[in-house]
């Protein structure tokens, strides 16, 4: 268990307990991260809810003006991946549906 702060308050691991998420580390100063981050909040458009959720943590030093100026210049905030990824794409969406769906089957 583990808490969260962000700019509405706290949350915790319960919090998204029932749910698949899709959790990114990331931090102000990784290039790779601004050009996913897009990715990731299209993602949370399209299929966030009851069953799944993309959940950014910014991990290192990264001040909390910092983070506020990172996603106002990115757009928002099962896998590891190093570097940039397009968790939009045509796969990322087939196997995010395909785990959301197996849950609804049993």
């Amino acid at each position: 268990a583990f808490d969260l702060a962000d700019n509405a308050g706290r949350a915790t691991l319960e919090d998204y307990r029932g749910k698949y998420v899709l959790v990114n580390f990331w931090a102000t100063w990784c290039a790779p991260c601004r050009t996913e981050m897009p990715h990731l909040s299209k993602l949370q458009s399209d299929l966030g809810g009851e069953d799944f959720e993309v959940l950014t943590i910014a991990t290192g030093r990264n001040s909390p003006e910092g983070i506020k100026k990172f996603f106002a210049d990115t757009g928002r905030e099962i896998a590891r991946l190093r570097g940039d990824a397009d968790w939009a794409s045509d796969s990322a969406v087939a196997i995010i549906k395909a785990l959301v769906a197996s849950r609804k089957d049993s």
